[in-house]
């Protein structure tokens, strides 16, 4: 259990990672290019960040913790 609890933690690490870099590169973009973002208030911003982060880092999870209970079949 724990080893498998490691992994969907490594797994979680990971999509948070990605996700975030992902969701900041567009939120940077954004706001060098959309003068419309540029004026929504930072707790959007952030929200949108969140709405692309919060996927990855639930499916990498589980992508991780079903490769660690296929490895021990």
């Amino acid at each position: 259990m724990q080893e498998h609890a490691a992994a969907s933690r490594r797994g979680a690490l990971e999509g948070t990672l990605v996700g975030g870099s992902i969701g900041g590169a567009i939120s940077y973009w954004a706001h060098r290019n959309l003068a419309s973002y540029r004026r929504l208030p930072p707790s959007l911003k952030v929200f949108g960040i969140i709405i692309l982060t919060a996927p990855a880092l639930s499916i990498q999870a589980e992508r991780r913790g079903l490769e660690y209970d296929q490895s021990q079949w």
